[in-house]
């Protein structure tokens, strides 16, 4: 049909490879192509958009009755978050992650479901019997440990000196790295550059080249 919108797109008809113009014009459309993808990407990696991560356990439930550090229940190939945006905070070319989830598999948080009868065995791995409830209040062993239980807090912190306690432990999961979610992620951006630059290409040959042309063409009557 010769009628139809991609019939002779490239304008084979016009020899457009025997104008310089036209050649030039090419390279500088593919460089710029080149140059927009590589562009994203690395502002992508730059803003730590890359690798793409999938939820594959909550927090709350990998605890067991044992009471074990942060960094222990959470694998070294995996992540703690509330949510998958959490991961590729970055401002200003600082990755916020290492400040928050990072950060805290770092800590000494010792978690279980039952923690509140884990207190005295962490205690006296530290040779600390300090304890701190709400409000900064130093209260005894056994009112630390009610206190826990009140609050359903399944986490207790070494903070210097004395032991406080961690609530949030219903909010965190645990991420690992989806190639999945990584490579649509990545076709995507292919697929936005691509039609970008088809919709470039239409407006090049749809419509300045056949300016061009109809100029010529009327010059020559």
């Amino acid at each position: 049909m010769k009628n139809s919108f991609l019939h002779n797109f490239f304008r084979k008809d016009l020899k457009l490879e025997t104008r310089w113009w036209h050649r030039l014009l090419e390279v500088i459309f593919w460089l710029t192509i080149a140059w927009l993808f590589i562009m994203i990407i690395s502002e992508q990696i730059s803003d730590n958009q890359f690798p793409k991560y999938k939820k594959i356990d909550t927090f709350k439930n990998r605890l067991n009755e044992e009471a074990r550090l942060i960094g222990e229940i959470v694998n070294n190939n995996e992540k703690i978050a509330q949510y998958e945006h959490n991961l590729y905070w970055n401002y200003k070319g600082e990755n916020l992650y290492d400040k928050n989830g990072g950060w805290l598999v770092q800590q000494k948080y010792y978690c279980a479901k039952n923690i509140s009868e884990h207190v005295q065995e962490v205690s006296k791995r530290f040779w600390i019997y300090t304890y701190q409830a709400d409000y900064r209040k130093i209260v005894g062993l056994e009112e630390f440990k009610k206190y826990l239980n009140e609050m359903d807090a399944e986490c207790i912190s070494l903070e210097g000196n004395h032991f406080g306690w961690w609530l949030f432990t219903d909010e965190m999961n645990i991420w690992k790295v989806s190639y999945f979610k990584t490579a649509i992620s990545l076709l995507l951006t292919i697929l936005s550059i691509s039609c970008f630059a088809f919709f470039v290409l239409i407006i090049y040959y749809k419509i300045i080249i056949y300016i061009i042309f109809w100029k010529i063409k009327n010059h020559q009557k």
